[in-house]
C-alpha cells in the first residue's frame, strides 16, 4: 500500500525535527553512517522528483506535483523510502536509550 502524496509531504518536512531529535542524546560519531543512509534516501527522492536533495524541498515539489500525474509505483517508491528514514531514525533512537541506561 502506498501513501498519499500529502502524506508523504508531511513525513519529508518532519525529517529533520525527527532527526534532530533522535540524534540528541547520540554521539555524532556512533551515528555518522546512520546520517549518511538518511542522506542517500533522500537523495534517491529527490531524484525521483527532480530537485534539490533537502527534506523540505522534496516535500514542496511533492505537494506542487498534480494529482493525476502520479503512479502507484512512484508512490510506493517514496513510501518506502519513507519507510526506510523511519526505521533508521527508530534505530538512532534506541542507540540514545541504551546510552542513558
Amino acid at each position: 500500500m502506498s501513501s498519499a502524496p500529502s502524506d508523504l509531504a508531511t513525513t519529508f518536512r518532519s525529517i529533520p525535527r525527527r532527526r534532530s531529535e533522535a540524534e540528541h542524546d547520540v554521539d555524532p560519531a556512533v551515528v555518522a553512517g546512520f546520517g549518511e543512509q538518511i542522506d542517500q534516501l533522500i537523495s534517491r527522492a529527490a531524484d525521483m522528483m527532480g530537485c534539490q536533495p533537502d527534506p523540505a524541498t522534496v516535500a514542496q515539489t511533492i505537494e506542487r506535483r498534480p494529482a493525476n500525474s502520479w503512479s502507484d509505483q512512484a508512490l510506493s517508491e517514496l513510501s518506502a523510502i519513507t519507510l526506510s528514514i523511519g526505521a533508521i531514525l527508530r534505530s538512532i533512537e534506541a542507540l540514545g536509550d541504551q546510552d542513558q541506561e
